[in-house]
């Protein structure tokens, strides 16, 4: 399964399209395929997506909201979700994200051309859900930065080997200074 998480966020299976409505369904897969492990507890997904609502409402919103995503993943025939009582999941060998291949590319000095075109592309992780829930957005920011840090890094990882030919070396450099 692919998913898109810059420009929004986007689910595709073999090339097809699996909408999700609602931005806090998208968001909390996000979330999760940012997360390490790829898998949150309960208690952080309520605390994230909804930490203005009263406890037990939050936690019927969460219970509501995986019970549409099972099933639109079932129908969909996307595996690799798992709910259980205390965490939820999705299996790294499932899920793959545009970050994932951008970073690849970036290991592979070959920049794609995505972190070259667009200034301060990190901006666009996610873009439309600052407003979600103000721990929402605390974690949207603090991931936008980490993950701007991480690709400034192993830019300058690969600017500083010299196995990489003049073409491949501007490359490199111009996706840095974007």
């Amino acid at each position: 399964m692919q998913i898109s998480l810059f420009q929004g966020v986007g689910l595709h299976v073999d090339g097809r399209e699996v909408a999700l409505r609602g931005r806090k369904a998208q968001a909390l897969i996000a979330y999760l395929v940012l997360s390490p492990g790829m898998k949150a507890t309960r208690e952080q997904l309520v605390g994230l997506l909804w930490s203005e609502a009263e406890d037990a409402k939050a936690r019927a919103s969460l219970r509501q909201l995986l019970h549409v995503l099972r099933v639109k993943f079932e129908r969909a025939g996307v595996v690799g979700l798992s709910i259980d009582k205390l965490r939820v999941s999705l299996d790294e060998s499932v899920f793959v994200t545009d970050l994932d291949r951008a970073l690849a590319s970036v290991d592979r000095g070959e920049p794609v051309d995505l972190l070259g075109n667009e200034p301060r592309i990190t901006d666009s992780l996610l873009p439309g859900y600052d407003d979600l829930d103000p721990s929402f957005t605390s974690w949207v920011r603090i991931k936008r930065e980490s993950v701007r840090q991480q690709l400034i890094r192993k830019l300058e990882e690969q600017l500083a080997d010299t196995s990489y030919g003049t073409t491949a070396t501007k490359r490199i450099a111009r996706t840095l200074f974007q």
